[in-house]
């Protein structure tokens, strides 16, 4: 698959994820964007990404906050094995790590007696960070006040308590959403057959960025497709690490 039918692929998941949720188009690019690279290290998929983030953001209405959340609550378990990347990577963003279980067994132990999950596929290997999410977020609702804030400040750290459990929220709802990133192949052909009447038109919005990228590559139909994106959708696109991977 080439660059460019990736990028159109990652283009029709997150034109559909933001019609049928509570996130714009730019905001979840955004969010997606600010995260990719370690999410990726953390066995996500697009998909599952996309379905975070849109389902998360209803119940904390800024994606780039969540985007880093996300980000630094898998870099939080990272660090926990003993990654030096990863801690090292959390003092560069201005993270505590002093609170961090000193290993991947205190960590492990810790959560699991909190929510009755076991974070890890074996005694070497963590869940991706997706199951591990939805797998918690199955559990919070039959924790006491106590429990849920001590799960909360373990994931994501102090500071990012509110926004983290947004991400648990939102991963309560995710079967569906899930459902619908998978199927999203063919969204944006379908809206735009609707509301889209010509190249010209939708050239009028198009974005500096796309133009200087893609200027030589693509044609009129592909322009009018793409036009109405934000700036944020065209750098992801454009530079994003899920386009390289996915």
């Amino acid at each position: 698959m080439t660059r460019w039918t990736r990028s159109l692929k990652l283009y029709r998941l997150i034109n559909n994820m933001s019609n049928k949720y509570s996130v714009d188009a730019d905001g979840l690019a955004e969010s997606i964007r600010l995260s990719a690279g370690t999410l990726t290290e953390a066995h996500m998929s697009i998909e599952q990404a996309a379905t975070m983030f849109a389902t998360a953001n209803k119940y904390y209405n800024d994606p780039s906050y969540l985007g880093n959340t996300a980000k630094i609550g898998s870099l939080r378990m990272r660090a926990s094995s003993g990654d030096t990347d990863a801690i090292e990577e959390l003092q560069e963003m201005g993270e505590e790590v002093d609170d961090l279980a000193t290993a991947t067994s205190n960590l492990r132990e810790k959560l699991m007696a909190l929510t009755g999950v076991d974070i890890m596929e074996d005694e070497h290997t963590f869940k991706s960070y997706y199951d591990q999410l939805y797998e918690i977020s199955q559990a919070m609702d039959k924790l006491d006040d106590t429990s849920r804030a001590n799960v909360l400040e373990t994931m994501f750290g102090k500071s990012r308590s509110a926004a983290g459990a947004a991400l648990l929220s939102g991963m309560k709802e995710s079967a569906s959403a899930y459902e619908d990133a998978i199927n999203s192949a063919g969204s944006a052909t379908e809206e735009y057959q609707t509301w889209m009447t010509s190249a010209d038109a939708a050239c009028q919005r198009f974005p500096t960025l796309l133009t200087e990228t893609y200027q030589s590559i693509i044609n009129g139909n592909t322009v009018r497709d793409l036009a109405n994106l934000g700036s944020a959708v065209l750098e992801l696109l454009i530079t994003g690490e899920f386009v390289r991977r996915y």
